[in-house]
């Protein structure tokens, strides 16, 4: 397969009847959108006629997997970034959204099967994302007002695939049915809102569509509201594990095998786990917001889940994760929604990981954080310790560091670093060059 050119390029090729160039722009867009188009029909078929899961090409081999082989893995590679975000938008998604078990004898076998999918599918989309980010943070582009350059147009695609992958691995955790009740914090009313077919509404052209602001709201969008509204988000983060969490079927039966020591089940969560901590490294804020709410109720439920497990210091890399912490924060920190709920987190992270793995995060602090007040670090172990020591209930609850005191502790340690010149110099390295929600239909 050979890979698409970059939408802003422009071919020509000698005509073999005559002499005449032929502009060769409406074919190539014509071919653009077929290929579009037939990854919208391979996501809505797949999605909504869940009997084909189940169909076979002989005794041992499901089509699907057939299916996935060759029309997606076998190209991904060959993918330009545009063109990989119609699969991510319009396949991928649309499987994870509509993925549901049914009771038959093959349930735990298609189950495997869409583990191993992600199993792969997450890690290398993961590292893409990383690779164009990175390249992106440290590539100095001299933009100015109303230029459209093709570092303008990659950096909008890169944003744009970000998102959508977050859609992905959300819906991938959750049922489709949370999305109706993310504002039941706000209006009081428990709000349920039926799928939306992703075929209708699709527009011919490929940049009409992934502009990312399309004339109908998807679904997913529902978490805008929440993601823009930080004292629910706060709540969420806090009280995560106070409320029963609306796991989709298919997360919920990765838990049950990985606590059975599945080794696909456990590799996957921890792609899952470490996706969700270095989304938060992107400049991108958006994404940010859409992770942090989750991410200490499956922190805690993914350290349960190790914690038992004989090779557990095999399965996780702490120093990894809680560096994302710190960059995250440093890299948001002039947010100042991002930047308070980012440091009830880390305090969180630590309190939930200081007994068993202190050393590994007093490392991180140590190694990154300029003049670090070590007498301020010892004061706040010595008060985790005595509260975790403490046998009476009630005496420990007292104890408990309130959520003021967490933010203000991790804002006091933390300080050296959010105020460091190389810090300043960071920031405004990864500060973006346009305004996304503004430019993106223009440059696309």
């Amino acid at each position: 397969t050979i890979p698409s050119s970059l939408p802003v390029s422009f071919v020509r090729f000698q005509s073999t009847s005559g002499g005449n160039i032929i502009d060769d722009q409406r074919l190539r867009d014509y071919l653009h959108r077929l290929f579009d188009i037939c990854y919208q029909i391979n996501g809505i078929f797949f999605a909504h006629d869940t009997d084909l899961y189940y169909l076979k090409l002989n005794d041992d081999n499901y089509f699907i997997t057939s299916f996935l082989q060759k029309i997606l893995f076998e190209n991904l590679n060959t993918l330009p970034s545009f063109r990989l975000r119609i699969v991510l938008r319009h396949l991928c998604r649309s499987f994870v959204e509509h993925y549901c078990s049914l009771i038959t004898l093959d349930k735990e076998i298609i189950n495997e099967l869409f583990l191993t999918f992600l199993d792969v599918f997450l890690p290398y989309i993961q590292q893409r994302l990383t690779t164009m980010w990175d390249s992106l943070l440290t590539t100095t582009i001299n933009y100015q007002q109303g230029e459209c350059s093709d570092e303008v147009i990659e950096e909008c695609v890169c944003v744009l695939l970000t998102r959508d992958f977050v859609d992905i691995i959300r819906y991938f955790i959750f049922k489709t049915t949370i999305l109706g009740q993310a504002n039941s914090t706000i209006s009081g009313m428990n709000k349920k809102k039926n799928k939306i077919m992703n075929g209708h509404g699709h527009s011919e052209s490929m940049c009409e569509e992934t502009n990312g602001i399309s004339g109908y709201t998807d679904q997913i969008d529902e978490w805008d509201e929440q993601a823009t509204n930080y004292n629910s988000i706060s709540n969420k983060l806090l009280n995560g594990t106070q409320e029963k969490m609306d796991y989709s079927d298919l997360f919920t039966y990765m838990i049950k095998i990985s606590r059975q020591n599945s080794p696909l089940a456990l590799r996957l969560l921890t792609y899952v786990i470490k996706t969700l901590f270095e989304c938060l490294t992107f400049p991108d804020a958006y994404c940010v917001n859409r992770f942090l709410p989750i991410i200490l109720p499956l922190t805690k439920l993914y350290t349960d889940i190790i914690d038992k497990h004989i090779n557990s210091s095999s399965l996780i890399d702490i120093k990894f994760l809680f560096q994302c912490l710190l960059k995250g924060l440093e890299r948001h920190n002039e947010n100042e929604g991002v930047n308070t709920n980012m440091m009830s987190l880390i305090g969180h992270i630590y309190e939930l990981w200081h007994n068993r793995y202190q050393t590994e995060l007093d490392i991180v602090l140590y190694q990154t954080i300029p003049q670090l007040n070590v007498e301020l670090l010892n004061t706040y172990k010595t008060r985790l310790l005595s509260s975790n020591n403490n046998n009476n209930e009630q005496q420990r609850k007292s104890q408990q560091i309130t959520e003021r005191e967490r933010r203000d502790t991790i804002k006091n340690l933390l300080n050296p670093l959010l105020l460091s010149p190389m810090s300043t110099n960071k920031k405004e390295g990864s500060n973006l060059k346009i305004s996304f929600n503004q430019t993106i239909v223009s440059t696309l």
